[in-house]
């Protein structure tokens, strides 16, 4: 039995080593690793069954935090695993949350060429964390990154973020517009 996982957990780390290599010789940039911050602009409700009470939260202006690993399928396509922290303050109080979020995301990227901007769209599902409650969360993206060295762009990001948490008697929605500025590191050629 042992020596059977060890077999499969062999096959699956030699189809994962031989599909990143595949994956980086495809693409002409190779992995990377971003990291970006955003001014968020959220809005939500917050819905108590057993009370009957439906709220509409009075959001501020909030600010967050994202670090994301991207790995090319292709010229133009790309997977990666982003994970996100979001402070999220309540208008006219000093209270606030904090969510943190890890999301697969699909990129595709519209290249013109070396040294020229690089629009990008994509989406991700994942989860989020948020003190002790946890629920299904969803986002679309775009963006532009602009190459400022041979292996670094500098990235500029509207994203939609939506987040659900469901309990027996509560239901919270979480919305948000994100815009957000980053810097890239490619690993690779470029």
């Amino acid at each position: 039995m042992i020596t059977s996982i060890k077999v499969a957990a062999s096959a699956i780390t030699f189809a994962f080593v031989t599909l990143l290599s595949e994956s980086v010789q495809a693409s002409e940039y190779g992995n990377y690793l971003s990291f970006g911050v955003a001014r968020i602009n959220p809005s939500g409700e917050y819905i108590n069954s057993a009370l009957i009470i439906s709220t509409e939260f009075p959001y501020a202006e909030s600010y967050g935090a994202n670090i994301a690993f991207g790995i090319p399928y292709s010229q133009s396509g790309a997977i990666e695993i982003e994970t996100a922290y979001r402070d999220v303050k309540i208008e006219g109080s000093s209270e606030s949350f904090e969510a943190t979020s890890i999301m697969l995301n699909s990129i595709s990227f519209l290249d013109a060429g070396n040294n020229s901007p690089v629009p990008y769209w994509g989406a991700g599902a994942g989860y989020t964390f948020m003190e002790s409650e946890s629920g299904l969360s969803g986002q679309v993206m775009a963006g532009v990154r602009l190459p400022v060295m041979e292996n670094i762009d500098v990235e500029l990001e509207y994203k939609y973020f939506h987040f659900f948490l469901e309990t027996s008697v509560d239901f919270l929605e979480y919305k948000s517009h994100e815009f957000g500025v980053g810097i890239v590191f490619h690993f690779g050629n470029k």
